[in-house]
């Protein structure tokens, strides 16, 4: 798997070029090999490349901010589409990192993402699949709006199971809490485990989940959605 900045050296002197400001290569690398992993494990996406890469917002549009949780403007290049996105950071010490620092503590700074679109992102680069994993023969109708850290999952419950109902729901309880004391892997080394959970009752025979799915993100779903279609008990269930 290669890195979301392809080219490190290019991203570093197109920076300069753009914005008239210096970003040293201890920072870009260490945001590199951070973002990376968070990328791929929050959307499923991976290859990387001329098609699927960063790239540094329009010069009218650029913002850097700079405080105990700094932020950078960026765009997703996408198959010729430019997805407009944040990539933020802070210290464990509350040291403030500038962009130009040479000497970055790998071990004290903390990169992560505000605006990503995993849906849209998969959309632009395979416009014919649905999901960006794949899935057979489900139980239930499968309907997915977005896929996000933050997530509403909606069960809808057949008819014929509603008496059962409570029993079905506390297996889903169970399910769930099982990635959240269970990391997920997604790769190499790579692995991550869903934060909480909470369930509300939307009407006779649909419940809503709100799910944080934290580091597992994506590949939470992935898990997930089969074990439920083993359920045998749903008629519906979306992602939102």
């Amino acid at each position: 798997m290669g890195k979301l900045f392809v080219h490190e050296h290019i991203h570093i002197e197109s920076f300069k070029i753009n914005y008239n400001l210096d970003i040293s290569p201890s920072f870009i690398s260490c945001a590199n090999t951070q973002l990376t992993d968070l990328f791929v494990q929050q959307t499923g996406l991976s290859s990387f490349g001329k098609n699927l890469c960063m790239a540094w917002e329009d010069s009218e549009t650029f913002k850097y901010e700079k405080g105990k949780e700094s932020k950078l403007s960026f765009q997703l290049f996408v198959n010729h589409n430019w997805n407009p996105f944040s990539v933020c950071w802070k210290s464990k010490s509350g040291k403030i990192y500038d962009i130009n620092d040479s000497n970055i503590d790998y071990n004290d700074i903390e990169f992560w993402f505000e605006g990503l679109n995993p849906m849209l992102y998969h959309q632009q680069l395979y416009p014919n699949e649905q999901l960006p994993f794949k899935l057979k023969d489900l139980s239930y109708e499968l309907v997915v709006v977005r896929l996000n850290m933050n997530a509403s999952l909606f069960v809808t419950f057949k008819e014929a199971t509603l008496l059962a109902t409570k029993e079905q729901l506390e297996k889903i309880d169970i399910l769930i809490q099982k990635f959240i004391n269970k990391p997920i892997r997604w790769g190499k080394g790579g692995a991550g485990v869903v934060h909480n959970f909470k369930r509300k009752q939307v009407d006779a025979n649909q419940w809503e989940y709100e799910i944080d799915t934290g580091s597992a993100g994506i590949y939470f779903f992935k898990k997930l959605l089969p074990l439920l279609s083993e359920l045998n008990c749903l008629a519906k269930v979306e992602i939102q």
